[in-house]
């Protein structure tokens, strides 16, 4: 597994000293990267497995814990293995395993040092319970953490001490997500620390911890950000943006240099208000302080003029709301009023039009035209600002009519659509049915974007729109759109028939407007579609009669009586049988197979074939009311698949095949111990995976003849010989399949009944 990552960081300084060294030493000639190489076994319970895609990628510790560019992907061996060569550097690496039944299991490790003609060993268990990639640094005034969630987590249990690997308390909980879990911490003082984090997984059980990480927690804070300073006449208002983890703020003020900084507050608030003593040029910068006591170093300075008079007014807009320039600005407190000035000609003066106390002013110009502003802010001592930045607009009383005017038939109606227009009071909308000749027939209030129309006959139709302002000036009429009206809903749309095996399936669009659907069903294409059924869903299941080719028509009905014309014809061919499978899997497990399949019967039982070759001898093995099924061959080799659904004793054909070269390996028992146990020989051991059931055998002699005695299905077994002496056993262990494991070592016991 990966090594704490003290010593990883040790590792890597020496390759990058040892890389330096080579790298002077060598001259007229190019150095070659240096490389290592990742490598390791995946498991999932315990059984290693393919069907894992590693993803490595790039891993800054002190940059934080986001991924960079990707530098290699793989994928494991059956047998679980992986082995990736990697240039030298510090990686994360993600696995991701598609196993049976559609699960999905994700893990990854982090920091992974590689270190040149090295091999680093990363084994991961994608069921693992304990979390991982562990991390803890010395934060914002906080410590903060982070690792790999874990298999099945409930949540985790983030334990802390002061002392390396005694007094450990639990201080937090922590909800689980997938990925990575952050969490801060804020320790009782400046110090060093020690922490290890735990899942709770199953029922109230608790995981082991993968190490105890420990971190130097010196309560640095970072610096504010974001200090702005005006100048309101009376006062300077500071504002910056809130700082975590900062308890309060230091704000210093020095006049005209950067030298003599000093404190003129202390607050809690993101803002301030400072009055200096007089008018000059003045500097501000902030410090953070934290519940530590630690203060930041200072932020970004900010300088101002403090000279009696407003800062020109920030934030100006200009909006055309037809009717009239809507201009607004940020308002500043204690203003006594703004001064708006205006020109057609931003070359020529600006005159002065008009003076308001609110931060807004609408203007409507006598003429077209394009115009110009700035506004200046006056101060209760008549000192006039500097102008604002300057807005201009171009202005003719009127709103554009609307983008995107588009109209379409939907049977018994004609839908109109256009893309919003800003300030529009209403839409005005015109229909002409000669497109010479437009009579008004709707006003639509302006929120609306569109509108249904119902002309009285059937017919070729002109539609325009025009906006009007809030005041009811109306602007241009848009291009004509032109729309062909039916009168009658439509017919619908998106018709299609699926063979399910037992009976067929046909579905369509949604239509609008309509308040069921009728199904016709015929033998040909061009023959005599026959009424069968109605229905107010958008999806019909049929039954035919007999097998064979089948096409479906639908048409739609409201509520007024109005019958759609027939959608177009969806085919299909009846088989009057269920169908196979489809989509056959089958992955080797070492000892057994994950076998599974796709169908469309919902309530089905599926019978599973087996062979060796791929064409002949397919024999049925078992049957399950599953999508999934294992399967235990007696010994490892070559397998083919097959599958049939059967309903209501009908049986389909066979699926296609799926093949699998099966492994065969079952690990013989472990720790096998025989004693004396005065009326009996006591045999003990440790059943692998996949074991079912074990025979026991003994022998007189190490490597002489041994002779089966009993077969057993639990992890031990009682020996009684007929006489005294000295025996040797051996055991090995089979799958519900037959498949044998090789033989435990012997064990020597002396029997002295």
């Amino acid at each position: 597994m990966v090594k704490s990552s003290v010593m990883l960081w040790r590792i890597f300084a020496f390759v990058c000293v040892f890389g330096l060294i080579l790298l002077a030493c060598t001259e007229d000639s190019v150095t070659p990267e240096l490389t290592g190489v990742l490598s390791g076994t995946i498991t999932v319970d315990g059984q290693g497995t393919d069907g894992v895609i590693i993803d490595v990628s790039a891993f800054h510790v002190s940059g934080g814990h986001g991924l960079g560019k990707i530098a290699e992907s793989a994928q494991v061996s059956q047998a679980g293995d992986y082995s990736i060569e990697l240039n030298t550097g510090t990686y994360r690496a993600d696995y991701t395993y598609y196993g049976f039944n559609n699960e999905v299991l994700t893990s990854a490790r982090y920091p992974i040092i590689i270190a040149p003609d090295i091999t680093t060993t990363v084994d991961v268990e994608m069921k693992d319970p304990i979390p991982h990639s562990f991390l803890v640094m010395d934060g914002n005034a906080s410590v903060e953490l982070s690792w790999e969630s874990s298999y099945d987590a409930i949540n985790y249990r983030l334990y802390r001490s002061d002392s390396n690997n005694t007094n450990f308390q639990l201080i937090a909980h922590v909800d689980t997500s997938a990925g990575t879990i952050y969490h801060t911490d804020q320790p009782p003082t400046v110090g060093t620390y020690y922490y290890y984090v735990t899942a709770m997984y199953g029922e109230g059980s608790e995981s082991r911890y993968e190490e105890v990480k420990e971190v130097e927690f010196t309560a640095s804070i970072r610096p504010p950000t974001g200090l702005e300073a005006i100048d309101l006449v009376e006062y300077i208002r500071l504002n910056w943006d809130d700082s975590e983890r900062a308890f309060y703020y230091r704000i210093y003020r020095s006049k005209e240099g950067y030298e003599n900084w000093a404190i003129v507050d202390s607050t809690s608030e993101n803002y301030s208000d400072d009055i200096p003593p007089d008018t000059a040029i003045y500097n501000y910068r902030l410090t953070a302080v934290s519940i530590y006591g630690t203060e930041s170093e200072p932020g970004t300075v900010i300088s101002v003029n403090y000279d009696g008079r407003f800062d020109p007014p920030q934030g100006l807009t200009i909006v055309d709301k037809g009717s009239d320039l809507y201009i607004s600005w940020l308002e500043y407190d204690n203003v006594s009023y703004y001064s708006i000035y205006r020109t057609a000609d931003p070359d020529n003066d600006y005159q002065p039009l008009q003076t308001t106390t609110n931060p807004y002013y609408s203007d409507s110009p006598a003429d077209s035209g394009v115009f110009y502003y700035y506004v200046t802010a006056t101060a209760p001592n008549g000192l006039e600002s500097e102008p604002s930045v300057i807005v201009s607009s171009h202005y003719d009383g009127v709103l554009e009519y609307p983008s995107g005017f588009v109209a379409f038939d939907r049977g018994l109606t004609v839908e109109l659509g256009w893309e919003e227009i800003l300030w529009a009071g209403a839409y005005l909308i015109f229909r002409s049915d000669d497109s010479e000749i437009y009579v008004e027939i709707a006003r639509v209030g302006g929120a609306a974007t569109s509108y249904n129309d119902v002309p009285v006959y059937a017919g070729l139709y002109y539609y325009r729109i025009a906006t009007e302002t809030i005041i009811g000036t109306r602007g241009e009429l848009s291009e004509p759109v032109s729309v062909l009206f039916t009168d009658n809903l439509l017919a619908p749309t998106g018709i299609d028939a699926e063979n399910l095996g037992t009976s067929i399936n046909i579905t369509w669009n949604v239509l609008d407007d309509a308040d069921g659907y009728k199904l016709y069903r015929a033998r040909t294409e061009n023959g005599s579609f026959e009424y069968i059924d109605s229905t107010s869903e958008t999806s019909y299941m049929d039954i035919p009669p007999v097998s064979g080719a089948y096409y479906y028509k639908v048409s739609a009905y409201d509520i007024m009586g109005h019958e759609s014309p027939l959608s177009n014809s969806a085919y299909v061919h009846f088989d009057d049988s269920p169908l196979p499978p489809h989509n056959i899997t089958v992955v080797d497990s070492i000892y057994k197979l994950h076998v599974w399949w796709e169908s469309i019967e919902t309530i089905a039982d599926f019978m599973i074939y087996r062979s060796s070759s791929m064409d002949t001898n397919y024999a049925h093995i078992q049957t399950t009311d599953n999508q999934w099924a294992f399967d235990w061959p007696p010994v490892a080799g070559h397998y083919f698949y097959k599958i049939r659904t059967v309903v209501d004793y009908d049986t389909s054909d066979f699926s296609g095949f799926s093949h699998v070269l099966f492994s065969g390996i079952l690990h013989p028992p472990t720790d096998l111990v025989a004693f004396d146990a005065g009326t009996h020989i006591r045999l003990e051991w440790n059943s692998p995976p996949g074991a079912t059931y074990f025979e026991v055998y003994r022998g007189n002699s190490i490597d002489g003849d041994y002779t089966r005695i009993m077969t057993v299905y639990e992890n031990s077994a009682d020996d009684a010989p007929e006489s005294a002496g000295i025996f040797f056993y051996k055991v090995r262990a089979f799958t519900q399949g037959d498949l044998p494991s090789p033989f435990t070592g012997p064990v020597q016991v002396e029997f002295e009944p």
